[in-house]
């Protein structure tokens, strides 16, 4: 390091920098050493507190601890100490005023709640006074007149300004609004000079420096550019001098020092610290011990994080020949002369006539009228939504607060889980499942955390996922990935490596990687804002993005045949005026791009790339009081989204007004009227909080749940307010149901089925699989195949006879008849003989000796007709353990189950091919149901009778062609059999509902106040295939899960669904404890199961899995080994079952793909292997226990574990 006194001998060239100096002697360049700093802080602005013991002060911009913090600048250490703090929000401000009624005050403004505080500096700082300013407030400038020694400041915002008096009135501290303003620029820093009564300012990313007089006037004042700079400006302050000021200008990490008429006299380097910028300075003049000249103040950023520092001014002003002004006192008194007097009643200055100096009249504060200034006003009379009750102070009406009263005012539902520092945008994605499964995809931008994170509509966080600072974020739906899938994707632009970020979003709503997910832009350009569009005319997906300086690239999106992402530049323009721009939404069905241009307003462009240089179209203008008028944005225009409408006309624009936390809506249809304008409140429990600073936003039409009934809108809170007080470091998102926004006919113009008609098409085109009509019958097979031929019809002699019979048996008999012990045993008839003679008096005769206060009740044969369940509710009122078997006709008939019934355990066994009616079943009455057997159950919509008829009367009016198959005997009519394959009909229903738009807005399962299920148990056959079907039709259900039990050996499963999609169930269930898994090797991939331990679901406490030996042999078994031994993987693991023990015959085999008897060597292969996964538990402290099958008895289908394990060691 360089000595104190070194002086660089630099030339700097001659700029506009001397603007009233020509080309002259280069100005020096000295290093400027920091002294001493304080603790990481979330820094922006500096004041100074001259004292017998001065501090200094620095904002707090942090969520958790924000407000302002005073450290000691008596000390010589190089870490200053802190000696108090006020933690009143989020905040970017502070100042000091003297004097005022005997106190000296520190101000301060909270984002959160946009509350000016004043605090008396001495004591115990206590609060004296405060004052709402609502609005996005970048600099504060205290100004005392020499004149009349009355205080004010004044305090900047988004192009404009606020000019407030702060007095004592009746010994109580009042702030004052003198007046507001327009600015040329946002200015970020400035800087006062009473002795040249100028007041200095600077926007940020720019080199000039503008100047307006200061004067105890309400009339706006006029604006210059004093002078510009060698580089952008950072910060400003005044060194007041013996005879004039000094202007300092901090440019990065250089502070250029000028004369009163803007001379450059030279400038410090800062010192001591690597890659910093410096801004938001203050001086303290004052003499200490360490510091003799006083120390120049500032917040400062750098490679190892953020806070304040300070640099003693003594070498660096004497190599510069600075004049040294240390008896500086901000309190020393003024003149006195009246300029507010009570002839105005203290409510404006007192302006003297200039002919007759003994006359004056009276310029009144805002807020006050009249000629004596006596009576009140309220700016735009309150919009009609309050009453003015003081200097433009409303009392604004029920339902109704802001800006003059005129935002309507909207509770949030629910708030995301807290998640990442430095959130922005969120996007709504429609799940093509069910609409309540849908997810909400936020982006976290800062550096610590960058990545996205996915919510279920309850705000619970499911998945985050590490990403390269993504910004905003947009949805694509049903885009064509190579040859055969269809997929969703997640876009963003990625700010750590400038590239267009892309995700697959998988049907359960989970995000994961994609080949070719990270796509470059054109050289030397920094991404921002982002959003996508796909062409209605030629099907195109296109990726619009942006930089700081509105220049718009607009990619195509296409994929290989391989389903590797690839993007081409098509077009680059200029959008808006030039300014700052970020968020954007594409109109797709009228080709409209929609840009916000933060500090201007709302643009439209072309979305098609036909015209290289589109004209922009201004929607909606920035204004300022008091020219904002009704449809007007505030700045910084943010988020921009897009609410369809029913027709391409019909809907909405939303557009986020940063600075003032508010919103406004548009009509989508040019020239897009203006609707309204609203915030988001405070919820009616106060359990979540208001929106502060917002950003990005999103919203959907659709029905989602009973809480977003008819749309549901997302928006970002920068400042994430506690219910028990405080603020959270991590941001949130706040969920607000559209109902609430849109009021009446407003709600009639939204298309309530928009994302869901186009996400369940593409769903079903690539999870839906329609089963061949051939009927292919091999080895042993089980009741679903019979239940895949469950309707015949044979013409004999011009009569249909419909055959039921026992075509298809289960695998071998089953030998426990009923897992309940001591249960009442009944044997019904079941539906296909009620109409015959005596039906009822085979159970009227068992219900003669059965007692009435059973618990247990097992019913056999057959599942009970009407007739026989309404029997038995009628002798019955206490049944709490229900199993029904449905035998060899193999009916489900559950719609008449006793509803007085208290069952808490329901088994239906061999039921097959017929749809669920039971609330007991639909609504989840019960706490544990189980699927035994079964075969094709269904969950939603019509039954198999109505599926056939359906079927017949297609066939009849020449929509449909029967299917046949011919038997040997008979004549040659009867040889020929009608076959109804009602998989095929019941996968057509499941395809028409949720593609068909005349059949999607078909009334979903409604969501019960209460879901009992805890525990479900799906048992071979079609088990996997019944659990998903389950999870399509009550998802309410599934999430409810404590306990789950699949059991799937044989390879009958996914005929109406699909292995994906089961596989992309399981990581979303997050409640869910335990769960019991037995699978066989059933898979066509040979890579499906050994991947599976990606899929268990990530909250579990026990697992109990068996599993193929053939797992062992796998390629990936070391991943199984290497992630349990992980104490990251199933973090909340503690009982652990793990058997290998199932083979199945190979292709060169008999009977190929079938179960068998393993092999000593194949079962010692399997014990091997799990051992290796057990001893890697290590000290993970998971306790490992035997496998045990209380089913295995129920059937020889269901394999006991194989004794020989038991004898090859511990048996676990």
């Amino acid at each position: 390091m360089k000595s104190l006194s070194f002086v660089r001998d630099v030339v700097i060239a001659c700029t506009a920098l001397q603007t009233l100096v020509h080309c002259a002697a280069a100005a020096p360049e000295v290093d400027l050493p920091l002294s001493a700093s304080t603790a990481d802080v979330e820094s922006d602005n500096t004041a100074v507190y001259y004292s017998s013991h001065p501090v200094l002060l620095g904002n707090d911009g942090s969520a958790a601890t924000g407000g302002f913090h005073a450290w000691s600048l008596d000390s010589n250490a190089s870490t200053l100490p802190e000696v108090s703090a006020k933690t009143g929000g989020r905040s970017k401000l502070v100042g000091t005023i003297y004097n005022v009624g005997k106190k000296d005050l520190i101000i301060t403004i909270a984002m959160p709640d946009s509350v000016l505080r004043v605090f008396d500096a001495e004591g115990k700082g206590a609060q004296v006074a405060e004052k709402k300013a609502i609005g996005d407030w970048s600099a504060l400038c205290p100004w005392k007149s020499t004149e009349s020694g009355n205080q004010y400041f004044y305090m900047f915002g988004k192009k404009q300004a606020v000019q407030y008096l702060i007095r004592q009135k009746e010994k109580k501290v009042e702030v004052v609004e003198i007046q507001t303003f327009d600015l040329p620029v946002e200015a970020s820093s400035c800087a006062v000079s009473s002795s040249a009564g100028h007041v200095y300012f600077s926007g940020d990313d720019s080199k000039d420096v503008y100047t307006f007089k200061t004067a105890e006037s309400t009339t706006a004042p006029a604006f210059s550019v004093f002078g510009e700079a060698n580089d952008d400006v950072t910060g400003l302050a005044i060194y007041v001098g013996k005879s004039s000021d000094y202007l300092l200008v901090a440019q990065t990490d250089i502070v250029s020092v000028y004369s009163a008429k803007f001379k450059i006299l030279g400038s410090m380097k800062l010192t001591g610290v690597e890659d910093a910028e410096i801004q938001g300075l203050s001086v303290y003049q004052g003499k200490t011990k360490q510091y003799p000249a006083g120390v120049l103040a500032f917040a400062v950023e750098h490679e190892e994080g953020k806070g304040f520092g300070i640099s003693s001014l003594e070498p660096a002003f004497k190599s510069l020949k600075l004049d040294v002004n240390t008896k500086y006192d901000p309190s020393s008194k003024s003149d006195d002369k009246e300029t507010i007097c009570d002839n105005c009643n203290n409510n404006g200055f007192c302006v003297k006539s200039p002919r007759r100096s003994s006359s004056s009249t009276c310029s009144c504060f805002a807020g006050f009228t009249g000629k004596s200034c006596k009576s009140v006003t309220c700016t735009d009379n309150c919009s009609g939504h309050g009453k003015c009750i003081g200097a433009n102070e409303c009392r604004c009406d029920a339902g109704w607060g802001g800006l003059h009263c005129s935002f309507l005012l909207v509770a949030p539902k629910i708030e995301t889980e807290a998640n990442g520092g430095d959130g922005d945008d969120p996007a709504i994605w429609i799940s093509p499942i069910s609409s309540d499964q849908s997810r909400i995809v936020t982006t976290t931008k800062s550096e610590q955390g960058a990545g996205l994170a996915v919510f279920n509509l309850e705000g619970k966080i499911l998945q985050t996922l590490p990403a390269g600072e993504p910004n905003n974020i947009d949805m694509i739906y049903g885009f064509q990935l190579g040859t055969n899938r269809t997929i969703d994707l997640a876009y963003a632009a990625c700010r750590k490596e400038n590239t267009l970020c892309l995700f697959e979003m998988s049907a359960n709503g989970t995000l994961s990687s994609i080949s070719g997910g990270e796509q470059p832009v054109v050289a030397d350009y920094d991404v921002y804002g982002s959003c996508a569009y796909r062409s209605p005319k030629t099907g195109t997906q296109y990726l619009f993005v942006n930089n700081k300086k509105a220049e718009y690239l607009q990619y195509s999106l296409t994929s290989t045949s391989n389903g590797t992402l690839s993007t081409t530049l098509v077009r680059q323009f200029i959008a808006g005026s030039g300014g700052q721009v970020e968020g954007c939404v594409t109109d797709e069905e009228n080709g409209f791009l929609f840009v916000g241009e933060e500090p201007e307003g709302l643009w439209r462009y072309d979305a098609e790339p036909d015209n290289a240089s589109p004209e922009g179209v201004k929607v909606a203008s920035v204004a300022t009081y008091a020219d904002h008028k009704p449809g007007d944005l505030y700045s910084d225009v943010e988020g921009v989204t897009l609410v369809p409408g029913k027709t391409a006309s019909e809907g909405f624009l939303m557009v986020s007004c940063q600075g003032v936390s508010a919103y406004n809506l548009y009509e989508r249809a040019p020239p897009h009227a203006f609707v309204q304008s609203f915030t988001i409140t405070d919820s009616s429990d106060g359990k979540v909080d208001h929106v502060t600073n917002t950003d990005g936003i999103a919203v959907v039409g659709n029905r989602l749940n009973g809480v977003f009934p008819a749309g549901l809108v997302v928006v970002h809170d920068d400042a994430n307010e506690l219910a028990g007080g405080g603020t959270s470091e991590e941001a949130s998102f706040k969920l607000v149901s559209l109902t609430d926004v849109l009021k009446g006919k407003l709600l009639d113009k939204v298309d309530k089925d928009r994302y869901r008609i186009v996400t369940l098409m593409h769903f079903l085109a690539s999870f839906v699989t329609r089963p061949s009509p051939s009927i292919v019958l091999r080895g042993n097979t089980t009741r679903l195949l019979r239940c895949s031929l469950s309707s015949f019809e044979v013409p004999i002699r011009r009569q249909r006879i419909q055959l039921r019979g026992d075509l298809y048996r289960p695998a071998g008999g089953s030998r426990n008849m009923s897992s309940i012990k001591d249960a009442v045993k009944l044997e019904v008839q079941g539906p296909h003989k009620e109409d015959e003679d005596g039906h009822k008096e085979t159970l009227l005769s068992q219900l003669q000796t059965a007692q009435k206060e059973i618990q247990s009740l097992k019913i056999d044969v057959s599942a009970p007709s009407d007739t026989e369940w309404k029997l038995m509710g009628a002798h019955f009122n206490n049944i709490k353990n229900l199993e029904v078997e449905s035998g060899w006709d193999e009916e489900l008939n559950d719609a008449l189950i006793p509803i007085h019934w208290p069952i808490e355990r329901l088994l239906i066994s061999s039921s097959c091919g017929e749809v669920f009616r039971s609330p007991f079943v639909l609504e989840g009455r019960v706490k544990h149901l189980i699927l035994l057997l079964t075969s094709g159950l269904r969950f939603e919509g019509p039954t198999s009778e109505e599926l056939r008829r359906s079927n017949k009367d297609a066939i009849a009016r020449g929509k449909g062609e029967a299917d046949y198959v011919t038997v040997r005997e008979g004549t040659p009519e009867e040889k020929k059999i009608e076959i109804v394959y009602m998989p095929t009909l019941a996968a057509d229903w499941l395809r028409n509902k949720y593609t068909n738009p005349d059949s999607a807005s078909d009334a979903e399962t409604p969501v019960p106040e209460k879901v009992n299920t805890e525990t479900l148990e799906v048992l071979e056959n079609d088990a996997l295939d019944t659990f998903t079907r389950l999870t399509m039709a009550l998802p309410f259900i599934v999430d409810n899960l404590k306990t789950l039990n699949l059991r799937s050996s044989n390879g009958h499963d996914f005929h109406q669904t699909s292995k994906e999609m089961f596989q992309q169930i399981l990581p979303q269930l997050p409640g869910l404890k335990t769960f019991v898994f037995t699978v066989g090797d059933i898979f066509d991939e040979a890579d499906f199961l050994p991947l599976f331990y990606q899929q268990f679901p990530p909250n579990i406490s026990t697992l109990r899995f068996r599993g193929p030996i053939s797992l062992a042999r796998s390629e990936h078994w070391a991943k199984w080994v290497e992630a349990f031994a992980n104490p990251k993987y199933l973090p909340n693991l503690k009982r652990l079952s793990f058997v290998l023990d199932l083979a199945y015959a190979g292709e060169d085999e008999k009977d190929a793909g079938r179960k068998r008897r393993p092999t000593e060597e194949e079962l010692k292969e399997g014990k091997k292997a799990c051992r290796q996964l057990l001893d890697g538990l290590g000290s993970r402290g998971v306790v490992v226990e035997a496998f045990h099958d209380e089913w295995a008895d129920y059937s020889v289908s269901f394999d006991k574990l194989d004794e020989r394990w038991q004898e090859m060691g511990d048996g676990k």
